[in-house]
């Protein structure tokens, strides 16, 4: 089931939505969905990349790539940005028409502002190394590869920044920052060894970096853009998402919104009386966020 959910008041309603729609949505994960106007654009594991509208069925934007890394995808402008096998496409979002290509293979992640697209490759030397790749989000036009010469997990993009979590435990794991216009480093930070990065979302303005440490405990760190330090909360719970400009943390019963600057809880929505009902985000679509209920 897909609800819709009032981030001011909490209030809950199920999504009316053709059954193919509802499928698609339940397939997909948060990160493989953008928005195009009261649109989703979401992208599937095996490549393939639908366009949902608001009571109707899916229609089909790109059809599956096999040699796909992933289901990587953003939306930006109008633009779905899609990872293909050896290269990222760029195709207008309501018609599908291919706007740009650029040939670059194995992009594994994609994040994006309203300024930059950054993409994560196995596009470096050796099998495990990762390229950093920008893209101007307009034009495709290519800013800069970064060969990171060792893998990465995780990249994030904001306030002309992008953040990138790499290492391969030979060499330290880091967070890297670089100038989003010309891949100049801002700076880089050593990570502690007992913390395991489960990702990085931007919000607010800013970067998080969200981690389980070895006591058992989470945290969510804010990443200082001009220097990366950091800034840390302790969690209850995860996974945190950044949907729609809201920072969204899954608890066992309930969707908790947070303060995108701070960290702080705002409010609360509950999945349900069912045992083991839960709430996953989707997307924010004309001011509403829509989730799964398990």
């Amino acid at each position: 089931m897909v609800v819709a959910i009032d981030p001011r008041t909490g209030a809950v309603a199920d999504v009316a939505a053709d059954p193919a729609a509802l499928q698609a949505l339940r397939a997909t994960s948060a990160e493989q969905i953008g928005v195009d106007g009261h649109a989703l654009v979401a992208g599937e594991g095996d490549g393939s990349v639908v366009r949902i509208e608001p009571g109707a069925a899916p229609v089909a934007l790109l059809p599956a790539d096999e040699g796909a890394a992933s289901g990587a995808l953003v939306v930006r402008g109008g633009i779905a940005w899609s990872a293909r096998a050896d290269a990222i496409v760029g195709i207008d979002a309501a018609t599908a028409a291919e706007r740009f290509r650029v040939a670059i293979p194995g992009t594994f992640v994609l994040a994006a502002d309203d300024d930059v697209v950054a993409a994560l490759a196995f596009a470096g030397p050796t099998p495990d190394a990762v390229t950093l790749a920008a893209f101007d989000v307009a034009s495709g036009r290519e800013r800069f590869r970064v060969d990171l010469q060792t893998s990465a997990s995780a990249v994030a993009v904001a306030g002309g920044v992008i953040v990138v979590e790499a290492g391969d435990g030979e060499r330290p794991f880091e967070l890297v920052g670089l100038d989003a216009a010309t891949g100049a480093e801002r700076f880089r930070r050593t990570l502690a060894r007992n913390e395991q990065g489960l990702g990085l979302v931007a919000a607010g303005g800013g970067i998080w970096r969200l981690a389980s440490l070895a006591d058992g405990g989470l945290e969510m760190v804010r990443i200082a853009l001009d220097d990366g330090a950091p800034t840390r909360r302790r969690l209850p719970w995860m996974p945190v998402v950044a949907v729609g400009g809201l920072l969204v943390a899954s608890a066992p019963d309930a969707l908790v919104l947070l303060d995108p600057v701070s960290g702080a809880e705002l409010s609360r929505v509950t999945a349900g009386s069912g045992y083991g009902d839960r709430l996953e985000p989707i997307a924010v679509v004309d001011g509403k966020l829509l989730a799964r209920r398990h």
